[in-house]
């Protein structure tokens, strides 16, 4: 099933939050990520939008604060200050009545000569975020990064370690697929996760990630036929627009419908299903 399709709301950074969401319910979405961060640069009141967002029949989850951030990193100054904001993430998200929130994993401040010490204190902070996901009734997801230098939560690998060391139920894995595409097969990685409760969709090509649907180099069909039949969750389209408009939110939900019937006209026999898809790519 593809019919729990959310909006990211970076993709109408330009708007205040009650705008995305009356704007991702006239698009067509189920749901929306509201970035923390886009809450506070803005002064939304978290209740209005939990309210707002029933009256559209919307659900929310929420990305937490990321940037600046760094749960693994040498200052222990920096780590505190990251587990308090990723702290704060969770209370919004109790504020909006979304239960589940994604946090960018640590990283390596500046080698990964030392990255055993790194492990530990990323695993230290999650296990300590994880306590309290579970006083705000949150469940937390940690998104696989891409592999460039510092970043080490990368591969499926790494993912399933991190859970496993932090040992929590609560804690499970955002699967974003522009972060792995270009590297490995998204479909071998997806397969190889233990827990993905959530999934970021994007396209990519190699200048550039999370780029709008059909303007990259992933095989999105494969990718959409392998969550029709494998994954029921959640599925965000992610990306980031700054103008004041919605065309990224607009074309990405254009080109996943194309996509997802096309599937489902492949499910009946039909040769030429990709056709409605790709036709999208080119508007």
């Amino acid at each position: 099933m593809l019919d729990r399709v959310a909006l990211s709301s970076t993709q109408l950074w330009h708007f205040r939050l009650a705008d995305v969401l009356r704007m991702a319910a006239d698009l067509g979405y189920n749901g929306v990520e509201v970035w923390a961060e886009h809450v506070w640069q803005r002064a939304d009141d978290p209740e209005a939008v939990r309210r707002l967002a029933e009256s559209l029949g919307l659900s929310l989850t929420v990305h937490a604060a990321s940037w600046d951030l760094n749960l693994a990193a040498i200052n222990r100054g920096i780590r505190e200050q990251s587990c308090r904001e990723v702290e704060r993430s969770m209370d919004l998200a109790a504020q909006l009545g979304a239960g589940l929130v994604t946090v960018h994993p640590g990283r390596a401040s500046f080698t990964m000569e030392n990255i055993d010490q790194h492990w530990a204190w990323l695993v230290e902070s999650l296990r300590r975020l994880a306590a309290v996901a579970a006083e705000r009734g949150v469940r937390l997801a940690v998104e696989n990064m891409e592999p460039i230098r510092k970043e080490f939560i990368n591969w499926p690998t790494d993912v399933n370690r991190l859970l496993d060391e932090v040992g929590d139920p609560r804690v499970g894995c955002t699967y974003d697929i522009a972060h792995v595409a270009l590297e490995r097969s998204a479909v071998e990685c997806f397969q190889q996760l233990d827990r993905v409760v959530l999934v970021h969709l994007s396209d990519a090509d190699g200048t550039a990630l999370h780029r709008p649907l059909g303007r990259g180099t992933i095989d999105l069909p494969a990718i959409v036929r392998f969550l029709r039949n494998h994954y029921d969750g959640w599925i965000v389209l992610e990306g980031y627009w700054a103008k004041p408009n919605d065309w990224l939110a607009w074309w990405n939900k254009a080109v996943f419908d194309g996509l997802a019937r096309a599937q489902e006209e492949a499910q009946k026999g039909d040769v030429h299903a990709d056709r409605p898809a790709r036709s999208l790519y080119s508007i």
